[in-house]
């Protein structure tokens, strides 16, 4: 009984890798097929594009940067309204 838990652990581990492999390997050729097709652009620049750098942010839970401020003759542009 021990060797078949072992056995269905061993395979689900596997299994968890494989598919992790299989996704880390289509992203990367996402960004290949990318970075092939606008010329001139770097893999940080094609990953910028798509959103990655976004959901890697996210995912680590890192701060998000502020909001930009609206510029001063905007701003006063719509007081004087």
């Amino acid at each position: 009984m021990l060797q078949i838990k072992n056995n269905w652990l061993s395979h689900s581990l596997l299994v968890t890798l494989l598919v992790f492999s299989v996704l880390l390997f289509l992203i990367q050729l996402m960004l290949l097929f990318q970075v092939n097709q606008t010329k001139g652009s770097t893999a940080v620049q094609v990953a910028k594009s798509l959103g990655f750098m976004e959901c890697g942010m996210v995912a680590l839970a890192l701060p998000r940067p502020p909001p930009p401020e609206m510029p001063a003759s905007l701003k006063a542009k719509l007081e004087s309204q």
